[in-house]
């Protein structure tokens, strides 16, 4: 069976990954920086992991030997973890902008360096979870949206360097779902408009063509299918999973 390592392992669409994984019958690597979290989940199958993705020095001592006792090296490698801080570039913070670059970019790269000598022995893939807004823009959220924008480069350098190794490495775009990083940014349109969570929803994706958010199960499900052996000749690709958000004209939307 395959070895899958997950980072955000333990709450949200990483959460939702590892629990397809495990469900597939493949060994899975947690990795989170929250201990409640990861001691929540058990299944024998799953090896949690507690480290910061950003430390390298908690690459070599935390994964190495875990992959090493398992003595299966990785075959799919799922870059999830992921932070927000709000703000424009005149209000976002330089601690802010450090700390946000420290898990979405600095800690993918390193999930990629870390791991593709394993990938490259298995010819396996790495898949990074990206964003609608990797390639747009939002209002006041200049770290996010540089950091996103940054992982498309990152993910297609790795394809373009190790492919001819027989490593594979594409990005997912899920659009709105409904996790609690979701239901966190959904508290303005609430007090905003004077509505509940699911009047939240509701108008933020009242532009969406397909009208409501994805269930983690969607967003799973383009992410089974780049890492599986049917996409075995797609690399250096990306995969919108968002409900059809980014083929609306923005400068059409006062006449919808």
């Amino acid at each position: 069976m395959k070895t899958v390592l997950v980072t955000g392992a333990a709450s949200g669409l990483g959460k939702a990954l590892t629990e397809m994984y495990l469900e597939k019958g493949y060994t899975v690597f947690g990795i989170d920086v929250d201990q409640k979290n990861l001691d929540a989940m058990s299944h024998k199958n799953l090896i949690p992991l507690l480290m910061d993705i950003s430390k390298a020095d908690k690459w070599d001592e935390v994964l190495v030997p875990a992959v090493e006792k398992e003595g299966k090296g990785l075959d799919i490698v799922i870059a999830c973890a992921s932070i927000m801080r709000l703000g424009s570039a005149l209000d976002c913070s330089v601690e802010d902008w450090q700390f946000v670059n420290n898990i979405n970019l600095t800690g993918q790269f390193l999930t990629a360096k870390k791991t593709l000598p394993y990938l490259k022995k298995n010819k396996g893939n790495i898949l990074f979870i990206g964003s609608p807004s990797a390639k747009l823009a939002v209002r006041d959220e200049v770290c996010y949206i540089t950091f996103k924008h940054a992982l498309l480069g990152l993910s297609k350098s790795v394809a373009f360097d190790f492919g001819e190794d027989g490593v594979r490495s594409n990005v997912v775009h899920p659009g709105w779902m409904r996790t609690a990083m979701s239901d966190q940014e959904m508290e303005e349109i609430m007090e905003r408009d004077n509505v509940d969570l699911e009047g939240a929803y509701d108008i933020a994706c009242q532009y969406v063509p397909l009208k409501r958010p994805g269930s983690l199960e969607e967003i799973c499900n383009g992410v089974d299918f780049l890492t599986s052996d049917k996409a075995s000749y797609i690399t250096g690709a990306e995969l919108s999973v968002e409900g059809g958000i980014t083929i609306v004209d923005p400068g059409m939307i006062p006449f919808l």
